[in-house]
């Protein structure tokens, strides 16, 4: 019956299995013995479970193409969609009306499953086909997990542990790796704090010049809890390539960037292939091969409806220096009581435009005031193709979780920071935002410019093979048991995308237009999508010492 739930039916379906997982997988963390057969079982567990909810919406999707009825509940399902986001801001709304769209939702959701099914015997059918499987020589494939450690009495304890689940290539049972506490890594990981420079003191092996402050470095110990217990298994099967799906915290890991020494990282070691889950080995992702691409670049948006209609290069020039520092300086991310331009975004998307005229990329450039909402979610909509690529040059924002919301405090606050759904406190902003930002009802029938990741999750950008969220902190969001991170990257994934460029923390403007010159360069040249990540990280560690200058872009697949 789980195959027939709606998504939010899914979350709370796994969310009652975690006390069973938690009980099975303390029973293996305590063994004395080799416990292949137990192995076996956590892995097929984690197979299943991680990410479900998610991989049932993508099935769905994929299926509707072929199917017209799925089409009509799509349709159906997209007015409810739009119904519940205007609902889910507005504090005026009772939790009895929310919770009768909800449920008009899930109905529909239910039902798309269940078409879906019919249309195709095999949609959602458990992969028969383990990680190994899909391995050659050289390969292996990490599942990292989480659980909550239970006291002798069966309640929950305060305490989570983290191992890994390793297969080689073949049928061999997996070998169960425990790893650290929660605690353990959360410490590290708040060494940076809010201030992203810091990152080169995470990922630093000692103190040296690659520091950007005189601080302790917590490479090391980082590598310690993380990667040392896999590292020896890993070199004794001369392991070259390591596919790798994170869990929790580890979500919040640059991988590519720990350190093994004073010189060498991780990606010096091994080729990372990131993916949501390593089931996904079973059926991989094709490779986009650049051929006739189209792309939409979003950058130089202006985010007050009365300012000029585009900023232009010169006028960007123009600004006095001290000025000029300060926006180049402005983070992309963040809480803040405003969007201001982003002068370093427009040089970005200048940039492309000309690097993809040389790659005969067939490319819409959307800046200042045309940068709109309705064009963001017009890509893909009725019978128009998404782009091969999206590349978005903007503020990104994320609120974390709100512990408590006390009586009032929805009147004083807006609904991105209060909202009880992650996917509504994550978000891009576009032309005209600063309006619904500070509180302000949008003109007429236009949107409000701000792009939340709940109205991305209902897009069709199916036709998309990559998109590139230049924004700071894309790869944050609420992280959920075995779901994994709500947020941006999640929403992208279920409107279809096949590739995702994310970040961890925010980068500076040139950084990030040197990344993505020789990402684009690289990947339009004929490298595959992976192969043009590596060498955009290799030669930003030549041009840049500090881990903080290239270390956070991730792509996910």
């Amino acid at each position: 019956s789980r195959l027939f739930m709606s998504e939010r039916e899914l979350l709370v379906y796994t969310g009652k299995l975690a006390d069973c997982f938690n009980l099975l997988t303390k029973a293996r963390y305590i063994a004395d013995t080799n416990g292949a057969q137990l192995d076996t079982v956590l892995l097929d567990n984690l197979l299943l479970i991680k990410g479900i909810a998610l991989q049932s919406g993508i099935k769905i999707r994929q299926a509707l193409a072929s199917d017209t009825l799925l089409q009509r509940l799509a349709d159906a399902n997209r007015m409810l969609q739009v119904q519940l986001n205007a609902a889910y801001q507005n504090p005026k709304v009772s939790r009895d009306q929310i919770a009768a769209l909800e449920w008009q939702a899930d109905s529909i959701q239910k039902i798309q499953v269940r078409a879906a099914a019919a249309s195709n015997s095999g949609l959602f059918a458990a992969a028969e086909i383990r990680p190994g499987e899909a391995l050659r020589a050289g390969e292996v494939a990490v599942e990292f997990a989480h659980f909550q450690w239970l006291r002798n009495n069966g309640g929950a304890s305060d305490s989570v542990l983290y191992y890994a689940l390793v297969q080689f290539p073949g049928r061999a049972a997996p070998h169960f790796v425990p790893l650290f506490e929660e605690k353990q890594l959360a410490r590290l990981l708040d060494k940076t704090g809010d201030d992203a420079r810091q990152a080169s003191n995470l990922y630093a092996a000692a103190r040296s010049g690659e520091l950007l402050v005189a601080a302790p470095a917590y490479g090391t110990a980082l590598y310690n809890l993380i990667w040392r217990p896999l590292d020896s298994l890993l070199q004794a099967q001369k392991i070259k390539t390591v596919y790798f799906s994170p869990s929790g915290l580890l979500h919040r890991v640059a991988f590519a960037a720990l350190p093994l020494d004073g010189k060498k990282m991780l990606s010096d070691r091994y080729a990372l292939r990131r993916l949501g889950s390593t089931r996904s080995l079973a059926v991989k992702t094709p490779e986009p091969v650049a051929d006739h691409f189209t792309a939409a670049v979003f950058g130089g948006i202006v985010y007050d409806r009365g300012d000029a209609a585009s900023p232009s290069d010169s006028s960007m020039a123009m600004l006095p220096d001290n000025r000029l520092w300060r926006f180049l300086e402005r983070p992309r991310s963040g809480v803040q009581e405003r969007f201001d331009l982003l002068p370093g975004a427009l040089q970005e998307a200048r940039r492309l435009e000309q690097l993809f005229a040389r790659r005969r990329v067939r490319t819409q450039s959307l800046t200042g005031l045309e940068a709109t909402e309705e064009a963001f979610k017009a890509l893909g909509a009725d019978t128009v193709k998404s782009p091969d690529i999206l590349h978005v040059a903007t503020h990104g924002f994320f609120f974390p979780d709100p512990e408590k919301r006390r009586a009032g405090d929805s009147q004083d606050e807006h609904a991105f920071k209060w909202n009880e759904n992650p996917l509504l406190r994550s978000g891009l902003a576009l032309a005209g935002a600063n309006a619904a930002w500070s509180g302000q009802t949008a003109p007429g029938n236009i949107e409000d410019g701000i792009v939340t990741a709940y109205e991305i999750s209902h897009l069709n950008l199916s036709n998309t093979k990559l998109a590139v969220l230049s924004a700071c902190q894309t790869g944050l969001g609420d992280i959920k048991g075995s779901e994994g991170v709500f947020g941006l990257q999640r929403a992208f994934k279920m409107a279809g995308v096949d590739y995702l460029l994310v970040s961890l923390w925010q980068v500076p403007d040139q950084a990030t237009a040197d990344f993505m010159e020789a990402f684009y360069s690289a990947w339009l040249g004929g490298k595959t999508i992976h192969e043009a990540f590596a060498k955009a990280q290799k030669k930003m560690r030549k041009q840049y010492k500090s881990v903080y200058q290239w270390g956070a872009w991730v792509l996910v697949e």
